[in-house]
């Protein structure tokens, strides 16, 4: 029971106001997926959006922003990115095959990868491993409680 909601044990739900993913355990215990830790190269000038618990997760959660061009001459000379026959226009993103990432078009056919960031793994949890045949974020590596399992679903 959470905020006078009844939850059964595997349950998910977006607790108000957090950017975060609840799992019911059962037995009036939980868990809580929050956002993964994304790199951004900034000295490039790429930036992280902020939270956004107004929106579902994980689309709450900070996403990369490609460095903003600050004249049309500017973003003229600037040209999209080709990758297996397809154009991408500037800050266009794209899944990266068999990789835990994102590739994001920088331009000129340059791209910035955003990746996975570190996961700390706190006492009674363990790790659930990056899974590449999900999209990014999800298919980033999370700690969650031993008794959980790292099944496809979570």
């Amino acid at each position: 029971v959470t905020n006078g909601h009844i939850y059964e044990k595997g349950d998910k739900w977006q607790p108000l106001g957090e950017c975060t993913q609840a799992t019911c355990a059962g037995n009036n215990d939980y868990s809580k997926l929050g956002c993964p830790l994304i790199r951004v190269d900034e000295s490039a000038g790429w930036t992280l959006t902020e939270e956004d618990p107004s929106k579902s997760y994980p689309e709450c959660c900070p996403q990369p922003v490609s460095p903003a061009t600050t004249t049309d001459e500017l973003l003229i000379q600037r040209l999209p990115c080709f990758e297996d026959g397809k154009i991408y226009e500037i800050g266009e993103q794209r899944d990266i095959p068999g990789y835990c990432g994102l590739n994001v078009c920088a331009g000129n056919n340059e791209w910035t990868q955003a990746a996975c960031g570190v996961i700390a793994v706190p006492d009674g949890y363990k790790l659930c491993v990056e899974d590449a045949s999900k999209s990014y974020p999800n298919c980033c590596a999370k700690a969650v409680k031993l008794e959980e399992d790292c099944s496809p679903d979570n």
